[in-house]
């Protein structure tokens, strides 16, 4: 019995040590650190990580480039957060990527980064057998391109300049507690969006197949005359909107929907009590 023991014992370590995650740190900066798990590459941190890892990319001043994450699976890449120096002298800098490209992976979480360039973050192509499973939260993203992925979760961000999701390659599509100020709310599909601030926008074109509960869609302009979005196969519950929309128009069901012509400074006013608390 106690060889047994011993034996199940020595599998358990031996289990847990090859699934062990490392941690990988980069660091971009005038300091050059030095050690087995620094970098002051992203991309070559990326391509040396194993499945599980984990990437902390250090705030610097210095942007990091084009980043390809292919072919792997549960490895997480952690930045500074959104505006996560300000009012802070000892490091007034974020984690700045100029954008990401996601392929035939699983599992990819990205939290607190800055993603610069207009290409932003692309998740898959039609030309590749695409990406499940991604989380990206308490980032800044200058586009969210989803071409063909399956089960993308986005909360607490912020999106600023475009959003696309793919009609029929890309499922199962969630977006939280985000501020979405796009140039064009517009190629949006099979997307759940709950709790988020959707303004400064154009508010046209393909919305189809979409669950939109408890949002504040105001501040927005729109190219037609009327209600937007009619008979899309769209759900609305619990929404605030400044536009007129469709709520329950042909395909659309909805309830406990709310328009008001009123502005978006009239929605947000200034707390007056804690003003003066304060002063």
């Amino acid at each position: 019995m106690r060889i047994l023991r011993f034996g199940l014992f020595s599998l358990f370590l031996i289990t847990n040590l090859v699934s062990a995650q490392n941690i990988l740190i980069v660091d971009n900066t005038e300091l050059e650190p030095s050690g087995d798990n620094y970098y002051t590459s992203l991309q070559a941190t990326i391509d040396d990580a194993q499945n599980g890892d984990i990437i902390h990319v250090i705030p610097s001043p210095n942007i990091h480039g084009q980043i390809n994450i292919v072919a792997k699976s549960n490895l997480t890449i952690i930045g500074a957060g959104y505006n996560a120096g300000a009012g802070s002298n000892l490091n007034p800098n974020d984690s700045r990527i100029i954008d990401i490209d996601i392929r035939n992976s699983n599992g990819i979480v990205l939290k607190g980064l800055y993603i610069a360039s207009p290409n932003g973050i692309n998740i898959g192509d039609t030309q590749d057998s695409g990406s499940i499973n991604t989380f990206i939260s308490e980032s800044v993203i200058r586009n969210l391109d989803l071409d063909r992925a399956d089960g993308v979760t986005v909360e607490n961000c912020f999106i600023y300049e475009a959003l696309t999701t793919s009609s029929s390659l890309s499922t199962n599509i969630s977006i939280s507690n985000s501020v979405i100020r796009v140039v064009n709310f517009q190629q949006v599909n099979n997307s759940n969006l709950k709790n988020n601030l959707i303004t400064g926008t154009n508010l046209s074109g393909t919305v189809n197949n979409n669950i939109f509960s408890g949002n504040i869609i105001a501040g927005n302009s729109t190219g037609f005359e009327g209600p937007i979005w009619g008979n899309n196969n769209n759900t609305f519950n619990n929404n605030f909107s400044t536009t007129l929309i469709s709520w329950e128009d042909g395909s659309n069901t909805g309830s406990n929907n709310i328009y008001s012509a009123i502005t978006l400074e009239a929605i947000f006013v200034e707390d007056r009590k804690s003003t003066r608390l304060n002063s």
